[in-house]
């Protein structure tokens, strides 16, 4: 009995040994893990003290070896102006009037990026050359680095870095199913699969509501984009860049009775002919009895130029309407000394009497003085209605091709649905 008990009490003690030995090897990893990790933090800190040193010695080399690539810090606007990304960053720290007021800063417009000594300039203001901005860029330089080096500013800044990576992904998700006019309900799922391929979405919650108000969004800042174009002289000439319209009707094909107007503009854009559409609304809207007339459309027209920043009337506001809104009054077209609109130089439409109309159509309106006024304007019938124009005018003239190569064509097509060469053909 003795014996078995002594085996007994070895076992138990074999066993705590055991188990003493296995927490001493998990509490060794443990202390490896946070070696590591220290190790880690310090190579960081360390990189981050270097950092300003070969900030410097980079700008040195680069400023004697004439190699001026472009700046981390560099931006630019919609209107091709540059501005500087860590100036605009802490601008609040600026305390110099010149330095508040500088073009670098984004929310003063810019520096001009067509300007012949644009390059001069990014030189001295990036690079630190001597010249006006350099101490303005230096100082916020200085003062980014400083916050980097504060673990919670350091934090928020990466933290804001990854908010800025889920927007994008959630952007491009709704800009992919706009330009392939799918169903906005894809997008959750498209949301699901990229959360399960590991990229940066955030929550899985975005709903088919927040694809709308972002496409929403996307077409406003378009348009703005847009209108900041069309309103903006050109800085060779220093005058409005010419524009080109075009407009066409189409019908509802769930009802067949809303008809709706499409109005696109056409620009020249650094030698590149650029097409956008400027609005698609419900024909009517009480600018006249007969809702689809040369009046209606063209006044829709002039409503789909006016949200490209195209003015073509002058206004006056009056006093406000009964809901709140101020009332706008239009008078008299706007032209410049030679009595022609100054940006307006083309339309084009289909052979409809509502637009080719002389008397009550749109070519109405643009050439009396009830509208534009203006006979300079040239009207044309769009390129796609002109083939079908051509066709027409052809048959006419050949009367062989309507009274016997078509009557030929449409008694052989019968013959051969009637026929057992036609059963057999469709599979019956």
């Amino acid at each position: 009995m003795m014996k078995i008990a002594l085996e007994a009490v070895t076992a138990e003690h074999r066993l705590v040994q055991i188990e003493m030995l296995d927490q001493m090897r998990l509490m060794n990893k443990h202390f490896k893990d946070m070696n590591q990790q220290i190790r880690e933090k310090d190579r960081k800190i360390k990189k981050l003290v270097e950092k300003p040193t070969k900030l410097y010695a980079t700008a040195v080399s680069q400023k004697h070896s004439g190699h001026r690539p472009r700046s981390k810090y560099e931006g630019t606007l919609a209107d091709g102006n540059v501005y500087c990304l860590v100036c605009t960053q802490h601008a609040s720290a600026f305390r110099l009037s010149s330095q508040k007021d500088s073009p670098w800063l984004w929310h003063n417009g810019g520096v001009d990026g067509d300007h012949r000594l644009i390059h001069k300039k990014r030189v001295k203001h990036f690079f630190c050359d001597e010249g006006e901005g350099c101490d303005m860029h230096q100082l916020a330089v200085e003062l980014d680095e400083q916050r980097r080096l504060k673990p919670i500013e350091n934090g928020v800044a990466k933290m804001s870095a990854v908010a800025k990576d889920q927007m994008t992904s959630l952007f491009r998700s709704v800009l992919y199913i706009a330009q392939r006019n799918h169903s906005m309900s894809e997008f959750e799922h498209l949301v699901n699969l990229q959360f399960e391929n590991a990229a940066e979405v955030g929550g899985r919650e975005h709903s088919r509501g927040t694809c709308r108000e972002m496409i929403l969004h996307m077409e406003s800042w378009l348009r703005e984009f847009q209108s900041k174009f069309v309103t903006t002289p050109n800085t060779a000439t220093g005058r409005l860049p010419h524009v080109g319209s075009m407009a066409d009707k189409m019908t509802d094909p769930t009802t067949m009775k809303k008809q709706f107007e499409m109005c696109n503009i056409r620009v020249n854009h650094e030698g590149t002919p650029l097409q956008m559409l400027s609005s698609i609304e419900k024909v009517g809207d009480g600018y006249s009895e007969k809702h689809a007339d040369g009046y209606s459309c063209f006044n829709m027209w002039c409503d789909s130029m006016e949200l490209m920043g195209l003015q073509l009337f002058k206004t006056k506001v009056t006093a406000e309407s009964d809901d709140g809104t101020a009332k706008v009054e239009y008078s008299d077209p706007i032209k410049n000394k030679y009595n022609m609109v100054e940006q307006l130089r083309t339309f084009a439409a289909d052979g409809e009497r509502a637009y080719q109309g002389e008397h009550l159509g749109m070519r109405h309106y643009m050439h009396s003085d009830h509208g534009l006024g203006d006979k300079t304007i040239s009207f044309m019938v769009d390129p796609p209605h002109c083939v079908d124009k051509l066709v027409e005018k052809g048959q006419e003239k050949l009367k062989y091709t309507t009274e016997t190569v078509h009557m030929i064509i449409k008694a052989v097509y019968s013959f051969l649905s009637k026929s057992d060469i036609g059963a057999e053909r469709d599979g019956r």
